[in-house]
């Protein structure tokens, strides 16, 4: 099923980012000439959003998206190369209303420039409506400022300052809405900490007595449902829970290398575990992504042309499509 949920974007390798609010999965297209910015309907209907300038020299990052904002990272990765680490440079924004481009935030040439480096741009987060990132003092440097920007307003504030550590603890965004059913915010600090939603349903991790790990869920219609005994290092894992239709998925994005799956899947219906293997050696499949009943992977489509980079492709799966998973 997951094999068949592939999105024909065109291009030669294209892989997802993040879901909106609606469902709506985007995505980054590379055709081997020009980077591209789609937003693929629940539909399946792509259209291109924005293409990304001297695409030899730089890529699209990671992507933030609501009902207003677009908000993404552009990412200094020359094609090709071998042994540069990718670095981001810039910030933009784009208003799905107008469908205006700006900037949000630029390293400065004399910054870039500096050795060692100085402001450096580091993690965003798009959050209620504004936009939050974190600038390191100096490259790879243990501390840094967190910074804020409101779109519609124009309004820019520094809201925190000192070790980057403390800043990403104490951070004011959140993927979760600001309040929560009465069942889920009983959970622990812990718990919270791993808490994940598609909107509508919540899922979230602990440690469970027996051993293991306890993998908890809650939906209106379901109340709490707990699944306990799942085989996964709670300590080592720092992503939140993905949640799509009954299943709870944890580990997303872990490496088939070290592990052998890139995702752990529970499925609260029947208590069954799956893994997301590969499905042939070096066939990695992804998930990325979910939100109002869409979930989002990044799909192996063949070798590529680059060392050690295959090519992608998108999938996307809505409620119904998968049957449920069978101890």
């Amino acid at each position: 099923m997951i094999a068949t949920s592939r999105v024909d974007t065109g291009g030669t390798s294209s892989s997802p980012r993040a879901v909106s609010p609606a469902g709506e999965v985007v995505a980054v297209r590379d055709s081997g000439q020009t980077r591209d910015l789609l937003l693929i309907g629940t539909d399946k209907s792509v259209r291109e959003l924005a293409t990304l300038p001297e695409p030899d020299e730089f890529v699209i990052g990671g992507v933030g998206i609501d009902d207003r904002w677009i908000v993404f990272e552009v990412v200094r990765s020359p094609r090709n190369a071998n042994g540069v680490l990718p670095q981001v440079v810039r910030l933009e924004s784009i208003d799905r209303q107008t469908g205006v481009q700006s900037t949000v935030a630029e390293q400065s040439a004399g910054d870039a420039a500096a050795s060692p480096e100085r402001n450096v741009l580091d993690g965003f987060a798009l959050s209620g409506g504004k936009v939050y990132w974190i600038t390191r003092d100096e490259y790879n440097g243990d501390n840094g400022v967190a910074h804020s920007f409101d779109p519609v307003t124009g309004d820019r504030a520094d809201i925190a300052s000192g070790p980057i550590r403390d800043i990403r603890t104490g951070s004011e965004w959140s993927g979760l809405p600001a309040t929560l059913p009465t069942e889920v915010a009983g959970l622990s600090a812990e718990e919270r900490a791993l808490l994940g939603t598609d909107g509508t349903a919540f899922g979230w991790i602990s440690s469970a007595p027996e051993g293991g790990a306890g993998v908890g869920y809650w939906s209106s219609q379901t109340g709490v449902v707990t699944v306990s005994g799942v085989d996964v290092e709670v300590t080592e894992f720092l992503r939140p829970a993905l949640v799509f239709d009954s299943l709870v998925i944890i580990d997303a994005g872990g490496s088939t290398t070290s592990l052998g799956y890139s995702a752990t899947i529970v499925d609260t219906r029947t208590g069954a575990v799956a893994r997301l293997t590969p499905r042939d050696p070096g066939q990695d499949d992804a998930v990325v992504a979910a939100q109002d009943g869409t979930l989002a992977l990044r799909l192996w489509a063949g070798p590529g042309g680059r060392v050690k980079q295959p090519d992608y492709a998108v999938g996307m799966l809505r409620p119904g499509t998968l049957t449920s998973l069978a101890c």
